[in-house]
Formats: C-alpha cells, sequence, structure tokens
C-alpha cells in the first residue's frame, strides 16, 4: 500500500467529530467524476448549497473561490495544487489515502485552514478509482495561517466503535422491586434520577406505582409497540422462563412535559423463592435519545449511497477514545507512542517531542497494588505476547485496571490493538489501538454483583451466599452455627419508622463484625434474623462472645435513641455428628426458647420508652394523660364497671391512646395555622399506626381498639372506618369525651382554651353526633 496510514486510518474511518466537519465523496459515472457534498462540506467550502447533484468536480463555484483565495496571498496557490495532485493520484489508482492541509476563506472573506482526509473506497477494473470518500476538517486559527501551516490544533475526536455500545455518560435509572415488601410487585424503588427523567411521583412510603411507570409510554405505535414488547419480557420473568434480559428500547415521554426519551432496559432477577416465583428482581434504564438520534441522522444520509461501504459502519459513542500507535520506521526515539489528547488527559501522560508519550511512562498507570489489577495485567501481558510472537495480528475489549498519574483517580479501560504491517521476519511494523473508558459501567456492574452477593443495610452476606454456603460440599467438619435475632424490630418499624429499624440492623450488623469477623462468616438471611458460621468450637469462647456481643451493644446504644436487645441460640458440630440444617434448627429452637422467655419484661421496658417519647414529641403530657384517665375511671365506675382490670385497662388506655402521633412529624404536630388536606391526612394516620403499635406491648384487644377507634363518632362521620353508634367500642366512646373536655380546657397551639361551662356546653351541643348521649349524661352528671 503506497502512502499508506497506520492504524490512525483503520480509526478515522469509524467515527466523526460533531462540529467543523464536512462529508463529501467522488463517483465514477458515464466516463466522468461527479463531486458529492453533505450541508457541512458546502458550508466548509463556501458552496452552492442548492446546487443540484452531481456536480463535475471542481466546478465553476469552486473555481471562483481558488482565484479569490490565490488572489489574496500567492504562496496558497502551491498548496492549493499540491492538494489537487493527491486527490488525481487517488483517481489513477496510484494511492489508497491521502492527507493535505489548504488555506482557504469562509463565506465572510476570511483565512481558514482546511485539512482533507481522502480515502480509496472502490475501483474499476483498470484499477482507476470507482469510489473515494473524504473527510474536511475546518482547523482554522484565524489571522496566524502564514505562520502556521505545520502547527493545527487537535480537533476532539467522537469516534464509532460498532463491535460495542458504551454506557452513556448521563446517570443510570436504577430500580428494584422486592417481592416481600409488595407481593404484587405493583411498587417499585428507583433513584431521583428515574423520577426526574419520567416526572414520575414517590408514594410516601418512598416507592413509586408500576402502573406510573405505563403512563410514560410515548402516545404513538412506536410508543406502544415497544412499551408491549417490555412488558412481555418482563411477564416471561414472573413466570420464571428467563432471569434476565438487556437492552429492551422503549419510547417514553416524560409525564409533565412530554419530552420524547429512548430508554434501554436492563433487567435481571436477584432472587426467587424455592417454587420458581419471583422475591426480588432489579435493573437500570440508559438514557440512548441523544446517541440514538444521531446514529438515524447518519443512516439516513448515508443509505442514500449504498455503494459507500464505510457509511455501512458508521454508528454513534458516547465515550471518548484513546487513540495510540507506533511504527517502529518513524518514531522519533525508541519507547515513544503516538498518542491522542485524551490519552494524555485520561491518565494523566507527559508529553515528549510534541504528541508522543513514553510507553515506560504508561505502564505505571497500571494499577497493580490489589490482587484485580495484577490480574487483568497479566492477562493483557499475555494477549501482547502473543502478538509480539506472530500469534495474534488483534484483540478487543481487554480490560485493564488504570490509574491517572496525577489525579491517581483509578480507572477501568477497555483496550483494542491491531497490527497493521509486520515485517518480512514477522517482527512488529506498525501497530496501534484504541481504549475506551468503561469505569462507570464496570463499578455499576460491581455493584450489582456485591448487591446479589450482600445485604444492602449492613453490608454482610444475604440470603443469596447463604443458602449457596448450605447446599455446597465444602461445608467444613468442625464448626458453631449462631442464630441472632432482634428483639421487636417489628416494633420499632412500626413505632419510629423503617429508618430507625434499619439503623438497628446496622448497629448490630457491625457490632457483630467486631465480634466474630476474624474466624466466621456473617450473614443476614431475614429482616431481623442474622446467622454465623464460625471455626470456633470452644464452648467457653463461645459463651464469652455471646457476653461479650451483648455487652457492645450495650455500651454502643445507651445513651442513644437505638435501644435494643438480641435473643441469641447456638449449635456446636464435631467432626460432622449432624448436618448443617439440623444444627441450625437446633440453634434457632434455643434462639426461640430464650426469647420467649424474656418477652413480658422486655415488653414493659419497651412500653415505658415509646411512652417517654410520646411525651417529649408530642402535647400529651402525663398529666393530660393522668387527668383523661382520671374522668374516664369515673365514667367507667358509674357505668357499672369496677373490676380493677378494667379500671386499670382504661388508664392505660388513657395514655397511649394518641401513640401513633410519635410516627408524625413535630412540625406538623405542632402547627399553629390550619392543616393542609395532606397534613391532616397524615394527622387522621395516627389512630392506625397506634393499633399496629399498641398490639405489639399489649395483650388487651380492648385497649388496642380503643386506640384504633377513639376518634370514631357517634354519627358514623369519624375516622378511620366511620363506625357508627353502638359499633364503637365503649372504651373508645368514653374516651372521645374525656380527651375532647381535657382539650377545650387546657387548650391547644391551634385551639383557644375554654372555661369550664363553655366545654360542657360543647359537650352537651356534640351529643349525639360526635358523642354518646348516655356517655355525655354521666359525664355531665359527674363533672358539672
Amino acid at each position: 500500500m503506497k502512502n499508506s496510514k497506520p492504524i490512525t486510518h483503520k480509526i478515522d474511518t469509524l467515527g466523526l467529530t460533531g462540529s467543523g466537519i464536512g462529508m463529501w465523496w467522488i463517483k465514477y459515472e458515464n466516463g466522468k467524476y461527479f463531486h458529492y457534498q453533505t450541508e457541512s462540506s458546502c458550508s466548509i467550502f463556501n458552496l452552492d448549497l442548492n446546487e443540484t447533484p452531481p456536480v463535475e468536480i471542481y466546478g465553476a463555484k469552486w473555481k471562483e473561490n481558488f482565484l479569490n483565495v490565490t488572489s489574496k496571498e500567492s504562496t496558497y496557490k502551491k498548496a492549493i495544487l499540491d492538494g489537487q495532485n493527491q486527490i488525481m493520484k487517488l483517481l489513477q489508482g496510484e494511492i489508497d489515502y491521502c492527507e493535505y492541509t489548504i488555506p482557504w476563506l469562509d463565506s465572510n472573506g476570511n483565512d481558514i485552514l482546511l485539512t482533507d482526509k481522502v480515502y480509496l473506497i472502490d475501483k474499476n477494473f483498470d484499477g482507476t478509482a470507482k469510489t473515494i470518500s473524504g473527510m474536511t476538517i475546518n482547523e482554522s486559527v484565524r489571522n496566524a495561517i502564514r505562520d502556521r501551516y505545520h502547527k493545527i490544533e487537535e480537533q476532539n475526536l467522537q469516534l464509532i466503535n460498532t463491535e460495542r455500545r458504551v454506557i452513556d455518560l448521563a446517570d443510570l435509572l436504577v430500580w428494584s422491586i422486592d417481592f416481600y415488601d409488595f407481593p404484587k410487585g405493583d411498587y417499585f424503588l428507583c433513584n431521583d434520577a428515574f423520577t426526574d427523567k419520567l416526572d414520575l411521583k414517590r408514594k410516601s412510603n418512598g416507592y413509586v406505582p408500576l402502573t406510573d411507570l405505563f403512563k410514560t409510554t410515548c402516545d404513538d405505535d412506536e410508543g406502544r409497540i415497544s412499551m408491549e414488547l417490555l412488558k412481555s419480557n418482563y411477564k416471561k420473568t414472573l413466570n420464571n422462563e428467563q432471569d434476565e434480559y438487556t437492552a429492551v428500547l422503549v419510547k417514553h415521554k416524560n409525564i409533565k412535559t412530554n419530552e420524547i426519551f429512548y430508554l434501554e432496559h436492563y433487567t435481571r432477577v436477584d432472587e426467587r423463592n424455592e417454587d420458581g416465583t419471583l422475591s426480588k428482581i432489579s435493573g437500570y434504564l440508559i438514557d440512548v435519545t441523544t446517541s440514538l438520534k444521531i446514529k438515524r441522522e447518519n443512516d439516513a444520509l448515508y443509505m442514500k449511497n449504498k455503494e459507500l461501504l464505510l457509511a455501512q459502519k458508521l454508528a454513534v459513542s458516547s465515550g471518548e477514545v484513546m487513540i495510540w500507535f507506533l511504527n517502529n520506521q518513524t518514531t522519533p526515539k525508541e519507547g515513544y507512542f503516538y498518542g491522542n489528547e485524551i490519552i494524555f488527559k485520561k491518565l494523566g501522560l507527559k508529553k515528549h517531542l510534541d504528541d508522543y508519550f513514553l510507553i515506560s511512562e504508561f505502564n505505571e498507570t497500571i494499577y497493580l497494588d490489589d490482587e484485580e489489577g495484577k490480574i487483568l495485567y497479566e492477562e493483557l501481558l499475555r494477549l501482547d505476547n502473543d502478538v509480539v510472537n506472530n500469534k495474534l495480528n488483534s484483540y478487543s475489549k481487554k480490560l485493564v485496571k488504570h490509574k491517572n498519574l496525577i489525579t491517581e483517580e483509578i480507572l477501568y479501560l477497555e483496550h483494542n490493538l491491531i497490527v497493521e504491517e509486520r515485517n518480512k521476519d514477522n517482527t512488529l511494523k506498525i501497530r496501534g489501538g484504541f481504549i475506551t473508558d468503561i469505569t462507570k459501567e464496570t463499578l455499576y456492574r460491581k455493584e450489582i454483583e456485591f448487591l446479589v452477593k450482600h445485604d444492602l443495610v449492613t453490608g454482610l452476606y444475604n440470603r443469596n451466599m447463604f443458602e449457596e454456603f448450605t447446599t455446597s460440599p465444602n461445608i467444613p467438619k468442625n464448626y458453631s452455627v449462631f442464630v441472632i435475632d432482634i428483639d421487636g424490630l417489628k416494633f420499632i418499624n412500626d413505632a419510629f419508622g423503617h429508618t430507625t429499624g434499619d439503623k438497628v440492623i446496622k448497629i448490630l450488623g457491625s457490632i457483630l463484625i467486631k465480634t466474630f469477623s476474624h474466624d466466621s462468616t456473617i450473614y443476614r438471611i431475614g429482616g431481623d434474623e442474622f446467622t454465623i458460621v464460625s471455626s470456633d468450637v470452644d464452648q467457653f469462647s463461645l459463651d464469652s462472645r455471646i457476653k461479650d456481643l451483648k455487652s457492645l451493644i450495650k455500651s454502643e446504644t445507651t445513651h442513644t435513641k437505638y435501644i435494643f436487645n438480641i435473643s441469641v441460640g447456638y449449635e456446636l458440630v464435631l467432626k460432622n455428628n449432624m448436618d448443617f440444617s439440623s444444627a441450625f434448627i437446633s440453634a434457632e429452637n434455643i434462639m426461640y426458647r430464650r426469647k420467649l422467655g424474656v418477652r413480658s419484661s422486655r415488653k414493659s421496658q419497651t412500653m415505658e420508652t415509646v411512652l417517654e417519647t410520646l411525651n417529649t414529641k408530642t402535647e400529651e403530657t402525663i398529666a393530660h394523660c393522668d387527668r383523661v384517665g382520671a374522668f374516664a375511671v369515673e365514667i367507667m365506675k358509674a357505668l357499672g364497671f369496677t373490676r380493677t382490670s378494667d379500671l386499670d385497662d382504661i388508664k392505660l388506655l388513657c395514655k397511649v391512646h394518641d401513640i401513633g402521633k410519635i410516627t408524625i412529624s413535630e412540625e406538623i404536630l405542632s402547627k399553629p395555622e390550619k392543616l393542609t388536606d395532606e397534613e391532616y391526612t397524615k394527622i387522621k394516620s395516627h389512630s392506625e399506626a397506634g393499633f399496629k403499635i399498641v398490639k405489639n406491648i399489649v395483650e388487651s384487644d380492648l385497649i388496642a381498639n380503643g386506640v384504633l377507634y377513639h376518634h370514631e363518632r357517634y354519627d358514623g362521620k369519624g375516622y378511620p372506618f366511620g363506625l357508627k353508634g353502638k359499633k364503637i367500642p365503649l372504651y373508645a366512646r368514653i374516651i372521645s369525651i374525656c380527651d375532647s373536655y381535657d382539650v377545650m380546657i387546657e387548650g391547644r397551639p391551634y385551639q383557644v382554651k375554654k372555661t369550664h361551662d363553655e366545654a360542657i356546653e360543647e359537650i352537651l351541643r356534640c351529643s349525639g353526633t360526635q358523642f354518646d348521649p348516655k356517655i355525655v349524661k354521666v359525664f355531665i352528671e359527674l363533672f358539672n
């Protein structure tokens, strides 16, 4: 090949920069060569955009511009004629490629500098060119052309790689569905990038309804068909017909703005139940709108000229590409490689002789400070040795771990190499390659792989890994197995919210690592349950560890709001005297026996903690609860209830009737202005929240139901269920009057204090509507 270029020739044919570049081609038709140009090319050469192709090469407009250029500066003529001469050699079949730089004038008559890169695409039978294709790059620096022909500022390249899809640099849209929490799979958790992209709204629990995602379907055939394809894939996953699907392209719209987005869906099953039904599934979406638009525009342009083979290879890549090459015959010094601007910036390399880097400095960017880096480098080294020994002439997508020499940023880069020419003895002559940055994609893949094996809250191994261990043939002969359960986690979640519950889980996970990690494997196998498999089989040592574990929990939580206890059981296995399943069940039974033994005292402690929180957070002071309790006890006696247990129950109900308010923000609870509809809805939820809390710590259904129904009205217009008349439990009807009376005479931030007579008058007014008339009569007789 005469006057051929090295690897940059291969790379240039695969990509275009986004601005200041024009594409054109010349074809041999009916005995003549005709010139075809894109709009960008006509604009660069200041040619007539409306002139109908085909146009013979170097037509009238080009000659007019040529005369204008050469008349401005006589030295320009030689450069332009040299370029023409290169084109003629291409057309005559003497060379396959040429590159030259010429001066020209823009539409305003200003000097510009243009570089043409021209390739031979197809030949006639006689060896002359049938088709050539050219790329023109505007590289001008105004008013400096006379002095700087040889100094051309490098363009930022946006190369096309048809062998791979690089993940878009925008944030990934990440989602997951946990069927433990939502058995119907009708809600999903996602990041902010997901909701912002499509204007999806989270519910109060932070989750998004799955049906809302379907509302983002674009209202045309392409949108509907693509969404049906996504649904079909998801249904196959639900039906256990597949465990993943990738690159499912869907046309979406932003619900608010109707802006169109093309999103690629990538989904995989994280966990299935034993019957094959889904337990956990997750995935991510990539916004390919821009790249798809550019790809379609390029496809439309080049499909008009099917004979241009290069056009069939073009595709859009969103990542920056690092290019290098080495010609052993032309390199200025041994050990120097040519590199483009991106490779210097990305790796923090130092420039030598303008655009060269030292291979020794490049090798310093390879990260060898961990096992992963060493393994990846050894694989690259093996491939490079095969290239040197003539066993390979190319390789692609070889992952290597690097670091930037200046910033020390860790990078994951894919190496691609091609040998363009060897010497007669098969030693290397010309070789080159390109390197792509897939750090973001790699780290996300690692995160997904981590989450498959690890618990998201604690970072410990999850149930997947535990089940993998239990079915492994490598279970040791001697070991101990622990089963640990957090006491009352459901109550903690109901009373203080799942954020607090997760914090408790995280604290315990950290303490378990401190106590067991050096000789044990720790798993979180359920919401409140952990399992530890340890090589320690000394019973005295194991008992000591349990004691240390509980001491650590006490010392690290005493002065915080995250006070909790655990129940522990363990079993020893020596010389495989029982199988793992039996050992685990034995440890679990021991744990449950111990949990039952301390349940009563623990519930009492829990009640005290919750009441303290309630008194601190709300207007429900101890004095208020005591007054309401005193009123209620007198009414109970007047109604004929004199047993101590009945009176104790009504007093306890008065203490905890508003316990659900600890789940509502203080900002709403203490707001003096009128509540919004949304705030009032949250306030009304406290009855049901309180019912869940009380059910966890009080055995009496009378008290729990009193909490649930104490805001019902006698006329059926109360909440949460709108019960009417005697269907409202007696305790709830009694406390409704007592609580209202005390609030009226003591006042609240949202309510002015009333006198006793005013309060009595209000109670009488609401008799038969809000309050039970019979209990109103008793109340008036007792306290008026």
